[in-house]
Formats: structure tokens, sequence, C-alpha cells
């Protein structure tokens, strides 16, 4: 499956964490104040990570522990299974900054 995008993953495994782009497919509305898992106190959406939000895609970075073939080794996922994977981009520290 996917094999046509198999290149595309050469020179990955150099980083050590990479960002996830996503579509949030089974969230549906959201609400402007919303309350944080854990969380006592509501906040505005965009200070959350909601998956109930205006524009469905989500965003995770994880730990790229190793790429075997065309597997992703990964860790600290916080995405549903079966959720629509849209991109792959390594996290690069530099430019978070």
């Amino acid at each position: 499956m996917f094999s046509k995008y198999a290149e595309c993953l050469i020179g990955l495994d150099g980083f050590s964490h990479i960002m996830l782009i996503y579509h949030l497919n089974r969230a549906s509305g959201y609400s402007s104040m919303v309350r944080p898992f854990l969380e006592e106190e509501k906040r505005g959406l965009f200070a959350t990570r909601t998956p109930r939000r205006p524009n469905p895609i989500g965003l995770s970075t994880v730990g790229l522990v190793k790429l075997t073939g065309r597997v992703l080794h990964i860790v600290d996922l916080d995405i549903l299974d079966e959720t629509p994977l849209l991109d792959i981009k390594p996290y690069i520290p530099l430019l978070e900054e």
C-alpha cells in the first residue's frame, strides 16, 4: 500500500521527530470555548488540542524511533486508528523558535 511514496521517505530517519498532518474525519461541529482534558477552566478553541475545530485538520509531533522500509516506528502518537494521514514533515526545532 502506498508504495509510490516509499522513495519520499528516504532521509526521514535522520530526524528525531516528525510532524503528522491528518484529517479529523470523526469530529463534527465545534464550540468556541472548550474544557481541555483534565482541566476545570474553559479556554478558547484555538488554545486547546480539541479535535472539534472549524477546519478539521490535525497536527501532531511524534518521536521517530526508526524507519524500516515503508514503516515508520513512532512514539507519543495521539491520533485514532484509521485517521487519514495527509502529510508527513520533518520536525526542525530551529524553525520553531
